[in-house]
C-alpha cells in the first residue's frame, strides 16, 4: 500500500499530477486502493510495476477526457465499485488470442 500511495513514482501520484494539469482532482477511496493492491499482488510482476499495470487498467479510460470524467467540482473519484467494474470488464475482454497478441479482427 505504501508503494501505491506514497512512492514518488507511483501510478497514483502520476495520475493525480495528470488530472491536476487539467484542473481536476483524482481521489481513490481506501477500499478501492486496498482492492488495487490485492489485485496487483496476484500479478506475475511484482511491486510498483504490478501496481501501475492494475491501476492503469482502472484509471486509463478516465484519462482520455478528464473533464467529462470529473463529477461536479472537478473530482474524478475511484471507489471500490469502479475498481470491481474495471477488473471485471478486463477479465471479460481477455481470451487466449488477445492475451497472446492476436487480433480478433484478422480474417486472413
Amino acid at each position: 500500500m505504501r508503494i501505491f500511495a506514497e512512492g514518488s513514482e507511483s501510478g497514483l501520484r502520476q495520475s493525480q499530477a495528470y488530472f491536476s494539469s487539467f484542473g481536476c482532482r483524482l481521489e481513490v477511496t481506501k477500499d478501492a486502493a486496498e482492492r488495487i493492491v490485492r489485485e496487483a499482488a496476484r500479478q506475475p510482476r511484482l511491486g510498483a510495476r504490478a501496481l501501475k499495470e492494475v491501476f492503469r487498467r482502472i484509471v486509463g479510460p478516465f484519462e482520455f477526457d478528464p473533464h467529462t470524467a470529473a463529477a461536479a467540482g472537478g473530482v474524478v473519484r475511484i471507489d471500490l465499485e469502479r475498481v470491481k467494474e474495471a477488473l471485471a470488464r478486463d477479465q471479460r475482454g481477455r481470451s487466449a488470442s488477445t492475451v497472446s497478441g492476436w487480433d480478433q479482427s484478422f480474417s486472413g
